[in-house]
């Protein structure tokens, strides 16, 4: 992504409050799946769209002082935040970089590349998937975290909630976008030329918590761009904000996060 004109989630200081609750939910999964898949010590590791920087962190850690990691994003504010996140944490080999995954010009140069919740936000993420191909080495590995966000689901039904996921796929697919991209990835890395293709899913659920939370603040960033793209008025908006406050904070009420496909290839 280019520019925060084709983003349809608002950035910043406040999306990166965002970001922390999604980072703090997918956390123990993302960690899990780069285990698994074999990040570890001295290795070399690109996060692509790395957001707040969360899993660029979590990589840092696992490849140790002996390794490398470099994390790109658009928004030049949540760089700047993440970094200030990695000194606190006394992290100092991850290299932070403003930038777009449409034109990255690395080539054979990590262990790894990862892009979260990046490539359904694109309108070419063809092509941003094979410019992480080149991104690593020969046999180097890339792994996607993406979402299916017709997968939501809550209980008990809920009207505000069933609109909050009509107007975020909406928004998104006005941006360009593809909420839907998750099971596609599959064939993305068929089409992209990876082998030793695997894949699997996940879906964090919550009954209490900051995670319960995500999709009001979602719709709270969302909204200056559902307002833009005519498909609700800011009055309208607000008034779908409370009654997603009143759901969510209902004792008895669970909300999930979008199903989240998971998919990595070898080069």
């Amino acid at each position: 992504m280019s520019n925060t004109s084709t983003y349809a989630i608002s950035g910043g200081k406040e999306g990166k409050s965002r970001l922390n609750v999604l980072a703090q939910a997918m956390h123990v999964h993302t960690e899990n799946l780069l285990q698994q898949l074999g990040v570890s010590q001295g290795l070399s590791f690109l996060d692509n769209g790395c957001g707040g920087g969360d899993v660029a962190r979590m990589a840092a850690n696992m490849v140790g002082a002996n390794g490398r990691v470099t994390a790109i994003d658009f928004d030049a504010t949540i760089i700047e935040l993440a970094k200030q996140d990695a000194q606190q944490q006394q992290i100092d080999h991850i290299c932070f970089e403003t930038g777009n995954a449409l034109e990255m010009g690395y080539s054979n140069a990590f262990d790894f590349a990862y892009a979260r919740f990046l490539l359904s936000h694109l309108s070419n993420p063809l092509q941003a998937l094979q410019k992480m191909k080149d991104a690593v080495k020969p046999n180097g590995k890339v792994v996607v975290e993406d979402i299916q966000f017709s997968g939501h689901f809550c209980f008990p039904e809920n009207k505000a909630y069933n609109k909050y996921l009509l107007l975020y796929a909406e928004t998104i697919k006005r941006k360009g976008g593809n909420a839907e991209i998750g099971p596609t990835l599959i064939d993305l890395f068929d089409k992209a030329g990876f082998h030793e293709i695997g894949f699997d899913m996940v879906q964090p659920v919550f009954a209490t918590g900051n995670g319960k939370w995500m999709a009001y603040l979602t719709m709270e960033k969302i909204k200056e761009s559902v307002v833009q793209e005519s498909l609700a008025t800011a009055k309208e908006v607000d008034e779908l904000l409370q009654q997603l406050k009143v759901f969510t904070e209902a004792k008895n009420s669970i909300i999930s996060l979008p199903r989240v496909f998971r998919v990595w290839g070898s080069k």
